[in-house]
């Protein structure tokens, strides 16, 4: 069977034809004088914040007393810089948990660390909760949940002879 193409058809084919063939001669002759972009030539994916560790419990720590700190690392996994970052404490009993020192000011870099440590320091017996969070437009919003219990003081008697 003989098929022929109408006039409008066959012009469209031979249009495509002719821009295929274009395409194709610019390709050859741009990957020939290295002016063809590539595929590792891909957008940077955006900044991603992540935290370690996301939970820490401080124990029983008596009132008037202090814990040891605690480091939290901040890691930027994306390949551009994150906005800049915010730590901020909340939850129950944020006034409990101190931040002992923080590198997290500014922007975070790409492949970046940064730290923040924190402490208990309970004002009350019994359990004591908190959030803390890192934050950064672009990069996201990390947090860590921050618990350990207010105990009471023990005291020792000695007589004074």
């Amino acid at each position: 069977m003989n098929r022929r193409l109408s006039m409008p058809a066959a012009r469209t084919r031979g249009r495509r034809r002719a821009r295929q063939g274009v395409a194709a001669l610019i390709s050859a002759c741009c990957l020939a004088f290295g002016a063809l972009p590539t595929a590792s030539a891909a957008t940077a994916t955006p900044a991603k914040l992540t935290l370690s560790p996301t939970t820490h419990a401080f124990g029983t720590v008596a009132i008037g007393a202090s814990s040891s700190s605690q480091s939290f690392a901040v890691t930027n996994t994306g390949q551009s810089a994150s906005g800049t970052l915010a730590v901020t404490m909340t939850g129950t009993n944020p006034g409990d948990f101190a931040i002992d020192a923080n590198t997290c000011t500014g922007t975070l870099a790409a492949g970046a660390a940064c730290s923040v440590s924190v402490h208990l320091a309970p004002t009350a017996v019994g359990a004591r909760k908190a959030t803390l969070s890192i934050a950064g437009t672009p990069g996201g919003t990390v947090k860590a949940t921050l618990t350990g219990t207010g105990g009471t003081a023990n005291l020792v008697l000695s007589p004074t002879s």
